[in-house]
């Protein structure tokens, strides 16, 4: 009923269209530091290698799985907002369907992983937690990691068995 009011409403639209742009520009001002050309993913390597830092092979992940999202969050969205209204029985049809189990089931680590790493990153960036405080973030992260990950595979199993018409 009150979903149904924001479809009369367009707000699904508008709000679509704000999360799209954010989500691209999310992605272009952090794509200027990733390293592209295979020159600089070597010298990347080379250079990590030789640090032996964790975070430095956080900030890899981080790429990494920017690089899934994009993929995968633009091609989830395109068919979400392409086939309005946002109803559970056509989440379902989807979860029941061909690829889209592969796709989310790749997706949704790749988005947990991503959001995970960048609040630890964020918090030692803006000084949130002394040297002594980052094993504490790090396990937090980590807590926060399994229990968006659990959410949302008991999300997408549900909608996996959920009856579909037909």
């Amino acid at each position: 009923m009150v979903a149904d009011k924001y479809e009369h409403l367009g707000v699904v639209h508008i709000g679509s269209a704000f999360v799209f742009i954010l989500f691209i520009a999310h992605f272009l001002l952090a794509a200027r530091k990733m390293p592209f050309r295979f020159g600089q993913v070597r010298t990347f390597h080379v250079h990590a290698k030789m640090l032996h830092h964790e975070d430095t092979w956080l900030w890899a992940v981080q790429v990494l799985t920017a690089l899934l999202v994009l993929v995968f969050g633009v091609t989830h969205m395109w068919v979400v907002i392409a086939d309005l209204p946002i109803i559970a029985a056509k989440s379902a049809e989807r979860m029941q369907d061909g690829i889209w189990p592969l796709l989310y089931g790749v997706l949704l680590p790749a988005i947990v992983l991503h959001a995970a790493i960048g609040f630890y990153r964020l918090s030692i960036k803006f000084g949130m937690w002394s040297k002594r405080g980052r094993k504490a973030v790090k396990f937090l992260a980590m807590i926060l990691t399994c229990a968006l990950f659990a959410l949302g595979c008991a999300g997408l199993l549900g909608f996996m068995m959920l009856p579909v018409a037909g």
